[in-house]
């Protein structure tokens, strides 16, 4: 299995980005696809092709990018991330594969370090214009192994109400399920100090006010959209005396 990845660097969310896209439907601006929250989206002014901008100001390397909360499965929709070194006037550079989401879940795509000041994400859609409410690019964290026995899948963690009806005579009449939040538990072991003392601080405080992107399995696509329930666990020093261990609780959508 894969190490897992976390993704939460965003650079359209930094100062030094400006984000453009060609088509946008009112309502819908294209600020709300990374402000982390999935309660409103950006949506496109039409179907068929259009094209979500980032002009970095200067060359940024990214390998991660994952998106959360959108209808492109609905609208037969498809994603294709692309570089360019002239704004896309006469050099446009594929990376990856075309994706075209076979469901609405969270999707999280890794690949080779690129650099580039210019990148864009080619979005199309039939019958409708489709909308994504979290879209990420940036450069993600990689843990140092892949989750250990007794990892609650979150993919099937789903915490949901189930309420049964009865009739008076105690018959059984039916089931109400109310979806609620993925809820599952990380547990990091064997974790290097200069690691949880560098990289997973920098990650932490970002978790302590945004959800994040958690590919626990990059290998098979399995991949959520979660925020830290509470405090991560205190790092504790592993019996070597050489290592930290560290977790935290979220919820999420899968």
């Amino acid at each position: 299995m894969a190490k897992p990845k976390i993704g939460y660097q965003n650079i359209l969310e930094s100062a030094s980005a400006i984000t453009v896209t060609s088509e946008e439907s009112s309502s819908y601006a294209k600020e709300n696809a990374y402000d982390w929250n999935t309660y409103d989206s950006w949506r496109a002014g039409a179907a068929g092709t259009v094209y979500y901008t980032i002009d970095y100001g200067s060359a940024i390397a990214c390998d991660y990018w994952a998106m959360a909360a959108h209808d492109l499965s609905d609208n037969n929709g498809t994603v294709q991330l692309q570089y360019s070194s002239d704004n896309f006037v006469s050099d446009t550079n594929d990376i990856g594969d075309l994706i075209a989401p076979d469901s609405n879940s969270p999707k999280f795509h890794s690949f080779t370090s690129v650099s580039a000041r210019y990148w864009r994400f080619e979005i199309t859609s039939t019958g409708a214009a489709s909308y994504i409410s979290q879209i990420s690019l940036g450069t993600a964290l990689t843990l140092a192994r892949a989750v250990g026995a007794g990892f609650g899948i979150p993919n099937d963690a789903h915490d949901d109400e189930i309420m049964n009806a009865i009739t008076e005579g105690g018959n059984f009449k039916g089931r109400s399920v109310y979806r609620r939040a993925i809820s599952s538990e990380l547990k990091l072991t064997i974790q290097g100090m200069t690691f949880i003392r560098g990289d997973w601080r920098t990650f932490v405080e970002h978790a302590k006010l945004k959800p994040f992107f958690f590919a626990w399995n990059p290998d098979y696509d399995e991949s959520v959209y979660i925020w830290m329930e509470g405090n991560p666990d205190k790092p504790v020093i592993d019996g070597n005396h050489k290592t930290l261990s560290t977790g935290f609780r979220f919820k999420g959508l899968s």
